[in-house]
């Protein structure tokens, strides 16, 4: 009798053990299958994001009506000079014709001169807003930047991030404003690298294409064609993506938006200064519908 009790205690042991021992091993198998099930979804892009784009576009639009009012007056006195040349031959005609395009020219100079000094004040009064947008961007990034770190950011992103915006902000505070600009265009590149590990509304080659058709722009004002031309291939190979993930989008939009950076490549291949800011603002123009598009798009897919 007692043997028997002795087995029975020690089964009943061995199943206890056995029943606890289950549970802990389903459990350990289970573990694993968890991260796979995740590990496809990127983590929404949290606020900041979309604020620092906002202030980052803000100065560029800033910074680039301050070097069209700076070089445009250039372009119209390169129009003076040509039809100044072209009414000579027509003085022939008539004196009177002659005298009253005299005047005409002299009040044009005079409007030239008051616009480059209204140029020069709107400058002066834009810094201010400038170096706000600046100070901004840098309080937005330090919130974004641990996430955009537990998200996965390369760190080769990060440091390019923060050496451009460093280049911006010492630009920006010595009211430099082709540097300033070079700068701040330059940051939508590691901006393409965050929109990479965040859940966000556009394509991270979308900021890619708008990165290289405003650095070409820039460098084609600065009359560095050779810079300018380097900016195509990217641009036209990120557009290509980018037309694969936007097929959804208005195809129309698309084929206007191809057109346009291809008739952008060709005035910079052929260095026409007016075709390039012609054809990079219709660009540009063409982008920003494309983003509206996008955006609608991915605010329908989520509802």
């Amino acid at each position: 009798m007692k043997k028997s009790k002795v087995i029975i205690l020690f089964l009943s042991a061995f199943l206890i053990l056995g029943l606890l021992f289950l549970p802990a091993c389903s459990q350990k198998e289970s573990k694993p299958q968890k991260p796979k099930e995740s590990s496809g979804q990127k983590p929404e892009a949290p606020p900041e994001t979309e604020k620092l784009l906002k202030d980052l576009d803000k100065i560029i639009q800033e910074l680039d009506k301050m070097i069209k009012a700076q070089k445009m007056p250039s372009f119209q006195q390169t129009v003076g000079k040509s039809s100044s040349a072209s009414s000579g031959q027509k003085q022939k005609e008539g004196s009177s014709q002659a005298g009253s395009q005299k005047e005409e020219s002299a009040s044009s100079s005079k409007q030239g001169g008051s616009k480059q000094q209204e140029s020069a004040s709107s400058s002066k009064n834009a810094w201010p807003s400038i170096n706000q947008g600046v100070k901004s961007i840098h309080q937005n990034w330090n919130q974004l930047e641990p996430e955009a770190v537990r998200a996965g950011l390369p760190v080769s992103s990060r440091e390019h991030w923060e050496k451009t915006l460093s280049s911006l902000t010492m630009a920006a505070s010595k009211q430099n404003t082709e540097e300033s600009l070079m700068a701040a265009i330059s940051l939508y590149q590691p901006f393409a690298d965050i929109a990479q590990v965040f859940a966000i509304t556009l394509p991270p080659d979308f900021f890619r294409v708008k990165y290289e058709v405003m650095a070409a722009m820039q460098e084609s004002m600065r009359q560095d064609w050779e810079k300018a031309a380097l900016h195509l291939p990217k641009m036209q190979e990120n557009w290509e993506s980018l037309k694969v993930q936007a097929k959804d989008a208005d195809p129309r939009l698309i084929s206007c938006c191809e057109f346009a950076l291809r008739d952008l490549e060709d005035a910079i291949k052929n260095q026409e200064m007016e075709l390039v800011l012609i054809k990079g603002e219709i660009s540009l123009d063409n982008l920003k519908k494309l983003e509206e598009k996008l955006k609608k798009a991915m605010t329908k897919g989520k509802s």
